[in-house]
């Protein structure tokens, strides 16, 4: 629940009819681990099985405005919990990821702050263990270069310190340079158009920095990569 308190089977005018005694509960058809609540034939609220057992909600409790303010807050914590852990379930996310994605649904700071604390404690979420994991796939995956990488780190959040820590313990330059080279002679057809020799190089630099790759590592991968090129 983000905006509507007790979910989005719950009637939006249930807070009006409050205080109201629960007459029965009864296991909803569609999700067996969820209940809903009645007064006689009115409907109070749906909640989750773990919620029902909290709250002692069973035939002859009173539902108060208070009441349902609480179990609100706590079908919002088990919303948001199952929403991050199947973000989690797809890939690594970084703190930041995670946040942004659960404001864009619509979830409360508050309780998103909370909710990433305790994955962060239960070790589900680890940046610096995010931002290692994601700088190794894209330089032995994707062969990108460290600026490329360092951006894209800090789009998701993770500090610049770590970042260039990670970087810098990941990434030797000797790796850099091969990668440099590879790329380049993978279009090796392309750059071999070129007849002179200085726009040919600058024609590869350009290339490598678009894919991240500072200037003096190119400079220290492209004596290699022309004997590369002129050999082919």
């Amino acid at each position: 629940m983000r905006d509507n308190p007790a979910g989005k089977e719950n009637s939006e005018n249930c807070v009006e009819d409050l205080p109201a005694t629960v007459t029965s509960v009864k296991a909803q058809k569609k999700r067996s681990d969820r209940y809903s609540l009645f007064c006689g034939d009115r409907f109070l609220v749906g909640v989750s099985a773990s919620t029902l057992i909290r709250f002692n909600l069973e035939k002859g409790v009173e539902i108060t405005p208070a009441l349902y303010e609480q179990i609100a807050t706590e079908e919002n914590k088990g919303a948001l919990n199952d929403y991050l852990l199947r973000l989690l379930a797809r890939r690594d996310h970084s703190r930041n990821e995670l946040k942004t994605k659960a404001l864009q649904k619509g979830y409360n700071l508050e309780l998103i702050q909370q909710a990433i604390e305790v994955l962060d404690e239960k070790k589900y979420i680890n940046d610096q263990e995010f931002a290692r994991k994601f700088t190794s796939d894209k330089i032995t995956i994707q062969q990108w270069g460290p600026l490329k990488i360092k951006a894209e780190l800090h789009k998701r959040g993770i500090a610049e310190k770590t970042a260039d820590f990670i970087l810098q313990d990941t990434a030797n330059d000797l790796e850099l340079i091969q990668i440099c080279v590879d790329l380049a002679i993978k279009r090796k057809r392309h750059f071999s158009r070129e007849s002179d020799d200085f726009k040919r190089k600058q024609k590869i630099a350009a290339y490598l920095q678009q894919k991240g790759f500072p200037f003096e590592i190119i400079n220290r991968a492209l004596p290699e990569i022309i004997d590369r090129l002129n050999a082919e």
